[in-house]
């Protein structure tokens, strides 16, 4: 008796479907020229595609390695989720006005699209062959309770940099406070 709400691998194509329809509004929204909708966009497939690849890294990709077979497709898929986290870490920084905020788009959804090929093409049809029913759809309510702690957002793309920074702010606002008093 097949699940109502599906296995594993259907919960990750519906992701996959949600993020092309994104990325067809963000180009509809592009060339209509309405900054409000693509920065709207913008934001949804950061928060989405950051989500995916969160779960996909904290759950499926553990499991998918227990199947044999997988271990290079998971490692390639690794590979290009870290090459879209940083391009994402830059994105969440643009204006659709900028520059780079199209072209950048563009460069995402070229990466999300190869990756969405290899993983539906190659990953998704072996845990199929080499998880059972049951298997796959405990991986999927993995996947659906990952998703709610998941981070919305890429790391930032010099994680150094960014603790320094969340530092040097926390130190300017407790000198604000003491001047404050003081005054």
């Amino acid at each position: 008796m097949a699940n109502p709400g599906g296995d594993a691998v259907d919960l990750l194509m519906r992701d996959h479907r949600l993020v092309e329809q994104l990325f067809l509004q963000l180009d509809t929204a592009v060339a209509a020229g309405d900054e409000a909708d693509q920065g709207e966009l913008a934001g949804r497939l950061i928060e989405e595609l950051s989500v995916h690849a969160a779960i996909e890294e904290e759950v499926l990709y553990p499991a998918a390695r227990q199947v044999p077979g997988t271990a290079a497709r998971v490692d390639g898929s690794v590979a290009e989720h870290s090459e879209l986290k940083a391009l994402l870490a830059t994105l969440a920084g643009k204006e659709p006005g900028d520059d780079e905020f199209v072209e950048g788009f563009r460069r995402a959804r070229d990466l999300v699209t190869s990756h969405v090929e290899e993983e539906e093409g190659e990953l998704f049809p072996k845990l199929r062959e080499g998880l059972d029913e049951h298997k796959l759809v405990t991986l999927r309510n993995n996947l659906a309770m990952a998703r709610k702690t998941a981070p919305t957002s890429p790391p930032p793309a010099n994680p150094v940099a960014a603790v320094a920074d969340a530092a040097s702010s926390l130190l300017d606002k407790a000198k604000d406070a003491i001047r404050h008093l003081t005054d």
